[in-house]
Order: structure tokens, then C-alpha cells, then sequence
């Protein structure tokens, strides 16, 4: 069985202390999570060895792997403020290196925090977990926090799918739009891909963010945004939806400074929709079009006889350009 931490929090808390209780219903959801992830991964093992410990920050390496690049400075520095009135609360997931050297798990943004309040221990929970459980233990912990941008997300989706599959991430993308095919247009799947597909749908149905479906449809593509885009929702400062409207802007310098009003000022969804629509050059209309809007308008002009000759004239030019 998982192992469990016993007192408050393994994720970042803001600074009103209220939001311990909060805290600690976010522990049993991730307990929960935590448990159906070593039944899964370790069906028939022996139950995972944990310790508690407090042990020196300078001896806690941050995890490589971590899906988690950006860190709001002021919701991280609320956090060190409410470490320094209340302590550090809870403990923070980690696994042992070597006899003095850890290795975080979960609960980075604390760990942060803890250093800049100048704290030089805090409370670990030891996990002898080996990398494929450590790697799953730090992205299920960071798919379920309600703040994860939609960038990090889909990253770190593709990753838990990759190390459970054992597959590279690029083969994840592949492998989920077969998936896709499969079930709306009954591809045939092979045995392999129908147990991939099995697995898929357990771990989306594990982590509960977001079905496959839509993972697939809506977050895949964020992956193909411009930098600058992608930047604005890795901070936290555009929606998605607005992301993917503003990235219809072919122009680079317009697509940028309505990047930029849109954030600055707050804009709707329906406000950029319109600025988009403004931008687009209008379309040349065709000359079949234009041929058959004239011929719309033939009837009323030839009740006047001076334009009736004109258009009896240009109909004979026409009658031999296309006799030639």
C-alpha cells in the first residue's frame, strides 16, 4: 500500500491559515490517488517502506522531472509569510539519494518557501520508491492541484501516459490520436494498442482532470502555439480559449500586441474573437462571384434602355472572348 503522510499538506497553502482544512481534504484526495497508483503499479509487492525525518533543506535536491516551471511570486511569497507566522506545516515527500543526500517528491513550491523564510530543516516523509513510482508520485501530485496551467498540465499528462507505457512522449501523441480514430471512425487497433487504449482510459479516469476526448480535441494543440503564447499561460495570464483564438493571428507584431491587450486589458473572449476578425485581410472575391453577382442585377438594368444597350453590347464582346 502507498505509503502516507500523517499530519497536514502536501501541497502550498496561501496565507490565510484557514485554508489548513482545505489543506488537509487535499491530502485524502491524493492519498486516494496515491493508493489506486501502487495498486497499479505494484500489484502483489510488498507494501512501500516510509520514514519521518527532519532533515537539512541544503541536503534536498529539487526532482528533475518536476512538470512545474513557473511559481507565481506573489502567491510563493504569501506562502513564506505564512510559514514565518505559523510555522512549516506538514511534511514534504522526498526519497533517499545516500546517506545524506534526498531527493524532493512532492511539495516544491513549500520547499521554496521554507528556504526563503530561512528555515534550515524541515519535516520529510522518506519514500523507498524507485524512479518509474517517484516520477508518477510528483506528476499526479502536481495534476491535481487546481492551479497547474494548462501548458504544464498537458505536459505532464503525456509524461504519466509515457512512463506507464513505457513509450517517448511523441509516441504518446501518436498512440492518443489512433485512440481517437479507433472509437469515432472504428479503426481497427491492434492487441497492443487495445491494452495501451485500457491503460489510457484508467489513468485519465485516475487523475480526473480531463477524459481523453479532450485532452485529444482541446489541450494537444496548445503544444503548437507560438512561444509567446505559450508563455502567457505557463504565468498564469491568459485562458486557454483566448490562447488558441489569439493564435489564428498569422502576423507576428499584430498577434503579439493583442497578446498583450488581451492581458493588459482584461478583454472577453467575444472582444478578441472581434479584434481577430478585424485583423483578417478580406478575401478577394472571385470572378465567378463577381459574374454571378452582376447577372443578379441584369433584370432591373435592362427596363433602362440606354443601359440595356450598353449590356447588349458587352454581352456580344462576351459571346466572342469566349468563341475564341
Amino acid at each position: 500500500m502507498m505509503a502516507r503522510a500523517r499530519t497536514a499538506d502536501y501541497f502550498s497553502m496561501s496565507n490565510q491559515s484557514i485554508e489548513l482544512e482545505a489543506a488537509q481534504e487535499r491530502i485524502a484526495q491524493l492519498e486516494t490517488l496515491n493508493a489506486q497508483l501502487q495498486s497499479m503499479l505494484t500489484e502483489g509487492t510488498p507494501p512501500t517502506e516510509q520514514q519521518t525525518l527532519n532533515v537539512p533543506i541544503d541536503q534536498i535536491d529539487r526532482y528533475p522531472e518536476q512538470v512545474r516551471q513557473w511559481f507565481d511570486p506573489t502567491e510563493q511569497e504569501k506562502l513564506t509569510q505564512l510559514i514565518q507566522q505559523v510555522g512549516f506545516i506538514g511534511r514534504i515527500w522526498v526519497r533517499r539519494l545516500s546517506s545524506d543526500r534526498y531527493q524532493l517528491i512532492a511539495g516544491e513550491r513549500r520547499l521554496r518557501s521554507a528556504i526563503s523564510a530561512g528555515l534550515t530543516h524541515i519535516p520529510v516523509e522518506v519514500l523507498d520508491v524507485d524512479d518509474e513510482t517517484a516520477l508518477m508520485l510528483s506528476l499526479l501530485e502536481n495534476l491535481n492541484r487546481v492551479d497547474l496551467n494548462p501548458v504544464e498540465e498537458t505536459e505532464g499528462m503525456l509524461r504519466l501516459l509515457a512512463s506507464r507505457l513505457n513509450y517517448e512522449v511523441s509516441e504518446v501523441k501518436s498512440l492518443l490520436y489512433r485512440m481517437k480514430n479507433h472509437y469515432e471512425r472504428g479503426e481497427e487497433a491492434t492487441p497492443s494498442e487495445a491494452e495501451a487504449f485500457a491503460m489510457i482510459t484508467k489513468i485519465f479516469d485516475m487523475v480526473g482532470r480531463v477524459n481523453w476526448q479532450s485532452f485529444i480535441t482541446m489541450r494537444l494543440r496548445l503544444l503548437n502555439l507560438p512561444s509567446e503564447i505559450l508563455a502567457a499561460l505557463q504565468q498564469g495570464k491568459l485562458e486557454y480559449t483566448k490562447a488558441t483564438v489569439i493564435a489564428r493571428i498569422k502576423d507576428e507584431d499584430s498577434r503579439i500586441q493583442l497578446l498583450n491587450d488581451s492581458i493588459a486589458f482584461n478583454l472577453s473572449l467575444s472582444e478578441i474573437k472581434d479584434r481577430v476578425r478585424a485583423l483578417r485581410p478580406e478575401k478577394p472575391i472571385s470572378l465567378r462571384d463577381e459574374l454571378k453577382q452582376i447577372v443578379k442585377v441584369f433584370p432591373k438594368q435592362l427596363n433602362d434602355p440606354r443601359k440595356a444597350r450598353r449590356i447588349q453590347k458587352l454581352v456580344e464582346e462576351l459571346r466572342v472572348a469566349i468563341a475564341e
